[in-house]
């Protein structure tokens, strides 16, 4: 039997507005140049429409699935693959089918390991079934995974020595960022500033989530503490779409007595976050833990001010052009603006590190020839 497909890809689960889905958007339309009417495509949730144009125009295939739960892609995409003879299956995000089919190799993106941390500990229903999920498939499938893909070297680095992975042959080009197109759009919507009463240089931004790795509710604290130096600046959130959550954290803010200073935003076009990032005072950015971090660099190319938690992960990608804050003091951003001292960086010299790390060009490149190493094709 001759291959039907190269490659499958599984979008299994994936959310085009979070960090993974955001890896796999940049990625795939290089895919689908590259493997064209070879390419398999298996989805279980809405693609963006300029996704599902580029699929069609290289007469790529879409396979839609229901899938209610998960767990279900462990016996769907296995069964994809074996009635298609697939060659090849790539898993973008985390997760994948410990049940693999004969003759079939698989490539996974591992983001970060943070589920694997005893000291994370979601309280949400939904992100302690995720958290059991991805550990065990983990944990139970790492040894059925031929190519492993990481976003940083930190995430490698940890695979390495969690799992004692030593006798792979795991090296620089296992690691894969999370790319960016280097152009400054000049599409902006400043309505947004508009409609929340927002003043240009008088509000900071940040991008978060509910799961304790976001450190949303120290975030909250030390802006709390910062109203003693700028009593009349608000602070933006980005990501908490839930009424639920929502509610949860305005009854932190009363205890802080920060709600009239702090606005949540619903789901923002592109458009819009970049009219943030571009007029706030500083971007925000102080998780625990994160696999990337991609929020900095998108706020690095709108010149923005970032100030971010001094953690390895974004010490490898921020380098020297943001600034670092210790969060083990809720009077961090205090600390940090009685001692500011102006970076003396060129914009230029923010575009060429970025375009040296995060190239789309380049990253999709070496995708591509990390999916071919692994079919044993030159």
């Amino acid at each position: 039997m001759t291959d039907r497909y190269t490659l499958l890809i599984s979008l299994a689960g994936i959310r085009f507005d979070r960090g993974m889905g955001e890896y796999i958007k940049h990625y795939l339309p290089y895919l689908c140049e590259e493997f064209k009417n070879r390419l398999l495509i298996v989805s279980n949730t809405s693609i963006p429409q300029e996704l599902h144009e580029i699929i069609i125009n290289n007469k790529s295939k879409l396979i839609k699935v229901n899938l209610t739960s998960p767990i279900l892609e462990q016996f769907v995409v296995p069964a994809i693959i074996k009635h298609e003879n697939v060659r090849l299956a790539y898993f973008p995000a985390n997760t994948f089918p410990i049940i693999k089919p004969n003759n079939v190799k698989y490539v996974v993106t591992i983001h970060d390991l943070i589920f694997l941390m005893k000291d994370y500990n979601p309280k949400i229903l939904k992100q302690k079934l995720g958290k059991f999920y991805r550990a065990f498939i983990l944990k139970q499938g790492i040894n059925k995974i031929d190519t492993i893909i990481t976003v940083s070297y930190k995430t490698l680095h940890d695979i390495i020595k969690y799992f004692k992975l030593r006798n792979l042959n795991l090296d620089d080009s296992n690691v894969v960022y999370n790319p960016i197109k280097l152009i400054r759009e000049d599409k902006i919507d400043n309505s947004i500033l508009q409609s929340l009463n927002l003043k240009p240089g008088e509000f900071f931004y940040t991008i978060s989530g509910t799961a304790d790795n976001k450190n949303l509710e120290f975030c909250l604290k030390a802006f709390a503490n910062l109203k003693r130096i700028f009593p009349n600046f608000k602070l933006v959130i980005s990501g908490i779409f839930s009424p639920h959550d929502q509610q949860k954290y305005n009854s932190i803010l009363k205890s802080l007595s920060i709600k009239n200073s702090v606005i949540f935003t619903s789901y923002i076009p592109e458009e819009q976050k970049r009219s943030l990032l571009r007029n706030c005072k500083a971007f925000l950015f102080l998780s625990k833990e994160e696999g990337f971090g991609r929020p900095i660099i998108e706020a690095l190319l709108e010149n923005s001010i970032v100030i971010a938690s001094d953690i390895e992960i974004f010490r490898e990608i921020g380098g020297e052009f943001i600034y670092y804050v210790k969060i083990d003091d809720e009077n961090c951003l205090v600390n940090f603006y009685i001692n500011y001292k102006p970076k003396e960086i060129k914009y230029e010299a923010i575009l060429t590190y970025l375009k040296s790390k995060f190239d789309i060009n380049v990253l999709s490149n070496k995708l591509i020839a990390k999916i071919y190493e692994t079919m044993g094709v030159k």
